[in-house]
């Protein structure tokens, strides 16, 4: 299996809003209440190849891509105190297909978000996962993530 990890092309940006649909499809069924708006994803996609804050890595195999990972660089909120750096790394989506995980393709993608991240100048990366996913929350344990907060939210 010829596996490349490489920032995303123009030509993978409808793969990658097929995989958001999947994976947000995916999260929706296990209780996350916010719905993906479809006709937004594309335009998101598309921005993050001309951003200097923003990448969309993706696993590449065999020609095809079988995963992402959607990352950003934010301020540290000025309330909070950093002695090396004023910017926080967001890992906002990981998805790997189905057919292709435990070949380590989520630990690749992760791998190059937190070379992107050094190489900015980030000093802490963050990433949010739903309460009850217990797979994500190993993988995150086994790559150097620890537990920090757990986040509400409630319809009004």
């Amino acid at each position: 299996m010829g596996i490349e990890i490489r920032q995303m092309a123009a030509g993978d940006i409808g793969q990658i809003a097929d995989m958001f649909d999947r994976l947000y499809g995916h999260l929706n069924s296990k209780g996350f209440v916010l719905k993906l708006n479809l006709q937004n994803i594309k335009p998101i996609i598309e921005a993050s190849l001309s951003s200097n804050f923003s990448r969309i890595y993706v696993a590449h195999v065999n020609n095809k891509v079988v995963g992402f990972i959607n990352i950003n660089i934010s301020k540290i909120n000025i309330k909070f105190k950093s002695e090396t750096s004023k910017y926080i790394g967001n890992i906002t989506e990981l998805f790997v297909d189905s057919d292709f995980r435990g070949n380590n393709l989520g630990k690749l993608l992760v791998m190059r978000a937190k070379k992107f991240f050094s190489e900015n100048g980030v000093e802490y990366v963050q990433v949010n996962t739903m309460v009850g996913n217990t797979r994500a929350v190993e993988f995150y344990k086994n790559n150097g993530f620890s537990e920090d907060y757990i986040s509400f939210i409630e319809k009004i």
